[in-house]
């Protein structure tokens, strides 16, 4: 059950970023968005 709750929550949030984007706040912060994810994810592989 938490694993379906799981899925239903990241696509929920992927549909929400997807029509986030095309307005013209989104189009200035997904870049931003996007840079963060990675910061996080490359400072996460080098504490490993």
């Amino acid at each position: 059950m938490g694993f379906l709750c799981a899925t239903g929550a990241l696509q929920l949030a992927g549909v929400a970023l997807g029509i986030a984007a095309e307005s013209r706040i989104g189009q200035r912060l997904l870049p931003i968005g996007a840079a963060a994810i990675v910061g996080i994810g490359v400072t996460l592989m080098l504490a490993l």
